[in-house]
């Protein structure tokens, strides 16, 4: 997208960002965006399949809307997106903010994974909010996504987890026991930041300009 546009999908109305307009208002999460769609612009037709879709109206700089986000990517690249979550409220109100290259579905992400067949380029893991009483629920939920939607990684494909931050016992958030999988398995974490990005290997597009992790 390079200018505005109308939004034209569902209830919503008005001005509607463009790509570069709606990464920038992300704040924490905009390196990681910027980095995903290096990548994916490398992609024929890149797939993405996202779990825990956007909850509220263009809350770039909240939860980071990154249905939204996705659904622009795709419009841009000739891709598609697979959302899932399991609050019908959310699903109705994602799915009224983008267009006909994403559809969302309401169900168990994790069952959902399992069931899939779609071989994606990105697997954007962001469903079970991380919070001091669920801590280990949510870093094990991932991880659960993570293991059922294994089988839908293309060569070389991303996986990202959103909400991590940096402590003193080192990188804590949704992705810390996905994390410790992949480091176990040799595959390589390509960048830190609020979001955690891995690169499966395989594939003929290298994840350009990694933070790598010393």
């Amino acid at each position: 997208m390079q200018a505005k546009t109308k939004s034209g999908t569902g209830k919503h109305s008005g001005t509607k960002p463009t790509l570069p307009e709606m990464i920038a208002l992300t704040g924490i999460r905009r390196e990681g965006f910027e980095f995903m769609l290096r990548y994916l612009r490398q992609c024929q037709q890149p797939r993405i399949i996202e779990t825990g879709c956007a909850r509220k109206e263009a809350d770039f700089s909240g939860d980071g809307a990154s249905t939204l986000i996705f659904d622009a990517i795709a419009e841009e690249l000739n891709g598609s997106v697979l959302s899932v979550d399991i609050n019908p409220e959310a699903v109705a109100e994602a799915q009224h903010q983008v267009g006909p290259r994403t559809t969302v579905h309401c169900g168990d992400s994790v069952a959902w994974l399992a069931r899939a067949r779609r071989k994606v380029d990105l697997l954007y893991l962001d469903s079970f909010d991380f919070e001091l009483a669920t801590l280990w629920a949510s870093m094990s939920h991932h991880m659960q996504e993570l293991a059922a939607g294994f089988h839908l990684l293309k060569p070389g494909a991303l996986v990202a987890v959103d909400d991590n931050v940096t402590s003193l016992f080192g990188s804590i958030g949704k992705g810390a026991v996905v994390g410790q999988f992949f480091a176990r398995i040799g595959i390589p974490q390509v960048f830190d930041g609020y979001q955690r990005i891995w690169q499966v290997p395989g594939g003929s597009h290298a994840a350009t300009e990694t933070r790598i992790i010393p």
